[in-house]
């Protein structure tokens, strides 16, 4: 998959095709967290997930993420108009994909996106 289309663009459309996802790892990370350290220590330390859980939930994802963001941000403020939509378009995909992602995780359920129609 092509995300840019020139060396000028490359950071910028690298930056708008991952920020999705790492925003909402940080906040799923940051919400379940949350929830843990409400509930019994114990079955939080037991949680397969406490690993993913941590990572996603560091203070360190979530300024990597915010940096990101402006990294986005200071080069789409000086960017052509068609820059701009394009970096728009690769947002608006990377969001998609990652609903096609979650949407999908039990089988049994019908995904209401699905890839090819992204």
């Amino acid at each position: 998959m092509q995300v840019a289309r020139s060396p000028d663009e490359g950071i910028a459309a690298c930056a708008a095709a991952m920020i999705p996802c790492m925003r909402l790892y940080a906040n799923l990370g940051q919400e379940l967290d949350a929830q843990a350290k409400a509930g019994d220590a114990a079955v939080a330390l037991a949680n397969p997930y406490s690993e993913w859980i941590a990572a996603y939930s560091d203070d360190g994802f979530e300024q990597l993420a915010a940096r990101l963001e402006a990294l986005l941000d200071r080069h789409a403020a000086n960017a052509s108009d068609e820059t701009v939509t394009r970096l728009r378009a690769l947002y608006v995909r990377g969001m998609e994909l990652e609903l096609a992602f979650f949407d999908g995780w039990n089988p049994a359920k019908q995904a209401t996106t699905q890839p090819d129609e992204l």
